[in-house]
């Protein structure tokens, strides 16, 4: 599959509207939140989840706010991996939804949500995008 390809400021403004976009009640716990835009994952990064350097589409570095003491607003951040996500894509549209989940499920993290937590969600994005390519469900 060839890869799907946005210029830098293409890909930054759609990750910055997936954060806009995120629903109003949110945007108040997302002030000490950095969305950062990397080409690759480091080694520091795939240490950390024990991913291969091609799977890591998205990481959460922080305290989740359901950690944090009372009072103290710890930065957390968001980082999205530019080179993975474009790879992982089929089109354009498939880009721009895989921005918008990646971005979603790092700030369900930044909210203190697990993986396990999250699953539903990403059973329900699978299930978008097999119907978007014409797939049956698993």
């Amino acid at each position: 599959m060839r890869r799907v390809r946005l210029t830098v400021n293409q890909f930054y403004s759609i990750t910055k509207r997936a954060v806009r976009e995120l629903p109003e009640q949110f945007q108040p716990y997302m002030a000490n939140v950095v969305v950062d835009v990397l080409d690759w994952p480091g080694e520091d990064d795939l240490t950390k989840v024990n991913a291969e350097p091609h799977e890591l589409l998205g990481l959460f570095e922080g305290v989740p706010l359901v950690d944090q003491a009372a009072g103290l607003a710890h930065p957390n951040r968001v980082k999205l991996f530019r080179k993975n996500l474009e790879a992982s894509s089929a089109d354009r549209d498939d880009l721009i939804a895989n921005i918008q989940e990646t971005v979603v499920h790092e700030i369900g993290h930044h909210f203190g949500m697990s993986e396990e937590d999250l699953e539903p969600f990403e059973q329900a994005a699978e299930l978008r995008r097999r119907r978007r390519f014409g797939e049956s469900p698993p």
